[in-house]
């Protein structure tokens, strides 16, 4: 499947570090859209169907598959500071073998293709996001670096690329507020000739009362602004968004014309169920999309998608939301319609896809602080390997167990560092060249992950 690049956004704060990166997942239009559907949903609630970090679980890993490929994403966190993101790596397997049991298989170890890190100030502000892109041959690493005002509020962002062992500035972004509400972000651009800052697109926000009601983008022409895009978005009595209309500016005629309308409906707990989008064919407004979603209790279950064919709607999809034991999103399942059994079924050849959350308990912050007071320092070796790696602690006042997984989550064995012992082997001989992971939890919930290569 061709690879396509695409923004790499920040986990935590806001940063604005735009980052390329090669990702499957871009590459379905079925997940493009629901995504878009989706995000546009979640703006709307409070409830989340989609990632999520809360004071007892953080998310560990998740792993995107359809058809051809397979994108595995694993998360860790920094020394006392609970579910507050540290490092972010992403492996892409393309091209790689779909079997009946929706487990995949290759025979090439997966390449890396990012990983992403953040250092934070004592308020849990990033300070500095680095990135880094895997772009086959070579690997492209950046940078921003933020400022804060006194109010915590993201004030500057400044954008660095790696040329050799310099770091070379690329772009600069500016943050005005009224109050809590952003109102303006100015891009600008290093131009290495000048070596000035030159203006490059700015986002102006405006809001009545709390509510955001304008947002126009701009981009620098030289000696003026023009606007190339915006969106007027209107409010029921209970503040949320009915109706959002986006415009493109024609420069032939000066004029703003319409592009898409999306409208938003919600049920009695103000919890969205519907958002349809339509395009604008000149003289009215043309049906395109819609999204609906059923709610229980205040989780998604199950959402549908649905295309105008000019006439009637045609079922698309279905996505299926399920949530671990703590109520966390656990696994999104995407299911085609199929018109010939008038049933939604799961065919990865029209595209679909499941999304899978993995996470880890966590009490009292526990973080590389307790694994280093829980087990010492903790090796796994050798690695790569061929038949089995070695997991090695120096202090283990109780039983630690050790699980080995793949990168979809299946558990593939378990064992144990009983009380007092320090070592135990864990074998991999027979499984396929790939990916896993060893994981030592203790009866604390202090948990090491280590990813381990088989050749």
């Amino acid at each position: 499947m061709k690879k396509m690049f695409t923004l790499l956004a920040a986990i935590i704060c806001t940063i604005t570090v735009a980052t390329a990166q090669q990702n499957s997942k871009t590459n379905n239009p079925t997940w493009v859209r629901n995504q878009k559907a989706l995000a546009k949903i979640q703006k709307l609630s409070n409830a989340s169907a989609k990632k999520t970090r809360a004071a007892d679980q953080r998310l560990i890993g998740e792993v995107y598959e359809d058809i051809s490929d397979l994108d595995s994403t694993t998360y860790s966190y920094t020394a006392s500071r609970g579910s507050i993101l540290d490092t972010e790596f992403g492996i892409f397997f393309e091209d790689h073998n779909y079997t009946n049991s929706n487990r995949y298989s290759s025979t090439n170890t997966p390449p890396l293709y990012y990983k992403s890190s953040r250092t934070y100030d004592g308020n849990n502000l990033v300070l500095v996001a680095l990135d880094s892109v895997n772009f086959g041959s070579s690997w492209s690493v950046y940078r921003a670096t933020n400022t804060y005002n006194s109010t915590n509020q993201l004030a500057s962002s400044l954008r660095e690329n790696l040329i050799g062992t310099t770091w070379e500035k690329s772009g600069k972004t500016d943050y005005t507020y009224a109050g809590n509400n952003l109102t303006l972000e100015l891009s600008q651009s290093w131009n290495t000739v000048t070596s000035m800052w030159e203006n490059s697109s700015k986002t102006e926000y405006i809001y009545v009362g709390n509510n955001l009601t304008e947002t126009t983008y701009f981009y620098w022409l030289g000696v003026v602004w023009q606007g190339v895009y915006k969106t007027n978005t209107t409010y029921n009595t209970n503040n949320k968004p009915t109706v959002e209309i986006a415009q493109n500016y024609d420069l032939t005629t000066s004029t703003w014309e319409n592009s898409n309308r999306s409208t938003y409906t919600y049920n009695t707990a103000n919890q969205p169920t519907n958002l349809l989008s339509e395009s604008w064919d000149g003289t009215a407004w043309e049906n395109d999309y819609r999204f609906s979603i059923v709610w229980t209790g205040s989780t998604p279950s199950s959402s549908t998608d649905e295309t105008w064919n000019g006439t009637t709607w045609d079922k698309d999809g279905r996505t299926t939301y399920t949530y671990n034991s703590n109520n966390y999103p656990q696994n999104d399942i995407y299911e085609s319609w199929d018109p010939n059994t008038s049933t939604y079924s799961y065919d990865p050849n029209n595209g679909d896809y499941t999304d899978r959350y993995y996470y880890e308990a966590y009490n009292n912050n526990v973080s590389t602080k307790d694994v280093a007071a829980t087990f010492g320092t903790v090796k796994i070796y050798p690695n790569p390997t061929t038949n089995f790696v070695t997991v090695a602690v120096t202090k283990n006042t109780n039983t630690a167990n050790v699980m080995l997984t793949d990168l979809t989550g299946k558990v593939i064995s378990t064992t144990a560092i009983r009380a007092g012992e320090n070592t135990v082997n864990v074998g991999l001989a027979g499984l396929a060249t790939g990916v896993y992971f060893v994981k030592i939890t203790d009866a604390n919930g202090v948990t090491f992950t280590q990813k381990v290569s088989k050749n």
